[in-house]
């Protein structure tokens, strides 16, 4: 194995990744998710973007950060939100 200076994680490749992008990127894949569900499949799931962009408009209020403590949780890390 070589060592390339990332965080290795027993649960796959995103685990190696700063938590500064992965919020990000899980937050817009369920945005673009929900559009494409809602678009194709039933106007019911046009609340799921709904949801994820009241989720980062209280993250950014209140400091909470629940979608980080959740990939945390995922990656088996138990340090607490910074």
């Amino acid at each position: 194995m070589q060592d390339n200076g990332k965080t290795e994680c027993n649960k796959g490749g995103a685990c190696g990744m700063p938590f500064e992008r992965k919020v990000p990127l899980v937050a817009g894949s369920l945005i673009l998710l929900g559009f494409f569900l809602a678009h194709t499949v039933s106007s019911i799931f046009m609340w799921v973007p709904v949801i994820v962009g009241g989720m980062m408009v209280y993250e950014g209020l209140t400091g909470n950060c629940l979608m980080t403590m959740a990939i945390k949780k995922a990656c088996g890390k138990s340090e607490s939100c910074s």
